[in-house]
């Protein structure tokens, strides 16, 4: 609710700009295939809205072409994927195939890829075994340009 609040914040602010603030990146986001649940991707995207993120939703039960193809097309420095369930996280058609298409078109030092959700909070081996791009380990962190 409070990322929310943040979004929408972030957007009736901006309208008052005369000339809005420079976006600092884009980052396309969503649920993992096979998973319905969008709190913690809604969350997480109200949050990067109001870092000035410009935040691409694919709603949930993205298939990993999507994901890819989304961001190529987007221009998104990060692919952002949400899982509740491990099977989820892991599944063949999850975050170890987006990884594995990021490889196969030459893309991973181009695209980043974050994951989270419950399964990586409970499962430190999860994490390790899905392989992200690696980076803070808290949202804590100031804004700063995202970068390719």
């Amino acid at each position: 609710m409070t990322a929310q609040i943040a979004a929408d914040v972030t957007e009736k602010m901006l309208e008052k700009f005369s000339k809005p603030p420079e976006m600092i990146g884009r980052v396309v986001i969503g649920a993992a295939y096979g998973d319905l649940h969008s709190l913690g991707k809604r969350i997480v995207s109200g949050c990067l809205k109001s870092l000035m993120v410009d935040v691409v939703d694919l709603g949930s039960n993205v298939s990993a072409e999507r994901f890819v193809d989304a961001a190529v097309a987007e221009q998104a420095q990060v692919i952002a994927i949400s899982a509740m369930m491990v099977h989820t996280a892991i599944g063949e058609n999850g975050s170890l195939k987006v990884r594995a298409l990021l490889k196969e078109r030459g893309l991973e030092d181009r695209i980043k890829l974050a994951v989270g959700g419950a399964p990586y909070r409970f499962d430190t081996e999860l994490y390790l075994k899905v392989a992200p791009t690696p980076g803070p380990p808290t949202a804590s962190m100031p804004p700063k340009p995202l970068s390719n």
